[in-house]
């Protein structure tokens, strides 16, 4: 019944003549460059309690309701009109949830009043969960805060957010909020600390998104660094002070090893079906194996190999009538690269006994 009354009255908002004339006082009838904070919010449905007021802040600029800390690329349907007597605002707002964040908010349907003049107000909001049924209905009275408000310039992620010493990165994207990249370059990146990081190829994609190139020096510190944007002839400023992350410089990846074969050893002319060369640290599935060799090479051929996962592989072995006798160090060429036990992993060769 709540749900029905709310998506009657936003159909009203957007229909009706009386609203839909967007009468549009100047001066203080107006809610454009405004900010209004809730310093009382209640869950009205299904249970009646009162709630933080942390997240309720509502703000007004170039035609766009920003919502809680400003997550207006959630906002997917806004409008606000002002009037003498009150001003009223309606948004939708679709949230994504990230890796892990499955039962947070994902939608909200928010209708609400306010009346610049007095700096008073009121919104109701209707909201859903990821399997859930039940909605919950929030109520908040609003205050102004702010009569000369823009949206502040945040940058929001930068990917990847992380490399290993000694490698470069190419596309790297810088992802921001309310930021004129592309209307007021000449746009320079920096890290703090800088040390280990050296940038090039900067290609500003538009306001909002930067490409470069990242080059990560053997031995640059490891640690998180704080990304900074300077554009428009260094007169703007926006880093990552406020993001989930900066960018984290990580050591290497430990190198991957062979650590067994089974079996071990074989007869001179026989032929061993699903050896099993197990390894730690590898990608055979992720990679690739294009090869499997047994050093010295000779008097051994490796047929239909097969990889298990990224730390095993079975392949069949024929051991030759005139094979060599004695042991032979284990080799497997993973994304074109040899990964050798330093003899400790090896296969050893048995004189035929009959």
């Amino acid at each position: 019944m709540k749900r029905t009354i709310l998506l009657v009255l936003m159909v009203v908002m957007t229909s009706s003549p009386c609203f839909a004339q967007e009468i549009e006082p100047a001066g203080m009838f107006s809610i454009e460059g405004t900010l209004w904070y809730a310093p009382f919010a209640w869950i009205i449905f299904p249970h009646f309690r009162q709630i933080p007021p942390s997240m309720t802040d509502i703000g007004f600029s170039g035609g766009v309701v920003y919502t809680p800390q400003w997550s207006q690329p959630n906002v997917t349907n806004t409008l606000y009109i002002d009037m003498v007597a009150a001003s009223f605002f309606m948004y939708t707002a679709d949230n994504n949830p990230e890796e892990g964040w499955e039962l947070m908010l994902v939608n909200e349907y928010a209708l609400g009043m306010v009346q610049p003049t007095i700096g008073v107000g009121f919104m109701i909001s209707y909201q859903t969960q990821i399997l859930s049924l039940i909605p919950i209905v929030y109520m908040a009275l609003l205050i102004k805060i702010d009569d000369n408000w823009t949206p502040p310039e945040q940058i929001m992620s930068i990917s990847p957010n992380q490399g290993e010493q000694g490698t470069t990165l190419t596309d790297v994207s810088i992802w921001s909020r309310n930021t004129t990249f592309d209307d007021d370059s000449p746009v320079e990146i920096s890290f703090d600390p800088p040390d280990g990081l050296t940038i090039s190829n900067i290609n500003v994609i538009s306001n909002t998104v930067i490409e470069f190139d990242l080059d990560i020096a053997v031995d640059a510190p490891v640690g998180t660094k704080r990304v900074i944007v300077t554009y428009d002839d260094g007169r703007k400023v926006v880093d990552s002070s406020d993001a989930t992350y900066g960018f984290e410089v990580t050591e290497p990846a430990p190198p991957g090893e062979i650590v067994s074969i089974s079996p071990n050893e074989g007869e001179q002319g026989t032929t061993l079906t699903d050896v099993t060369i197990m390894g730690a640290d590898t990608t055979f599935e992720d990679d690739g194996v294009s090869a499997i060799g047994l050093m010295p090479p000779g008097g051994v051929t490796v047929s239909n190999i097969n990889i298990i996962s990224n730390t095993e592989i079975e392949f069949d072995l024929e051991i030759a009538i005139d094979a060599p006798v004695g042991s032979k160090g284990v080799i497997a060429t993973q994304g074109g690269i040899g990964y050798l036990n330093n003899g400790e992993v090896v296969f050893e060769i048995l004189e035929k006994t009959n």
